[in-house]
């Protein structure tokens, strides 16, 4: 986290500008992912399970099979965990 003054720092796709007291002011900007109606609250830190909530919320929520397809290739496709997140987060809001 930065908290040089007047400095900004990305945390979980929210930008937060510091006023170098170690105060911020939250700076929002409207939802980037696929499908803002869909959320997917998830305590595992495994990111497979993350991936099998996504696709489960997807389903409910009546998206096509091939769209859940493209879902499941992109974020399975992913080198490492925190790739896999960034993939469920773009297409879902995800919460802890």
């Amino acid at each position: 986290m930065n908290t040089a003054a007047g400095g900004t720092y990305i945390q979980y796709g929210r930008r937060f500008a510091c006023n170098g007291l170690g105060n911020g002011i939250l700076l929002t900007w409207p939802s980037m992912t696929r499908h803002p109606d869909i959320r997917v609250n998830l305590e595992s830190h495994n990111p497979y399970a993350l991936v099998a909530a996504v696709r489960e919320q997807l389903r409910l929520a009546r998206v096509s099979r091939e769209e859940i397809r493209q879902f499941s290739d992109e974020a399975l496709s992913q080198p490492d965990p925190l790739g896999i997140q960034r993939v469920c987060q773009e297409w879902v809001e995800v919460g802890g």
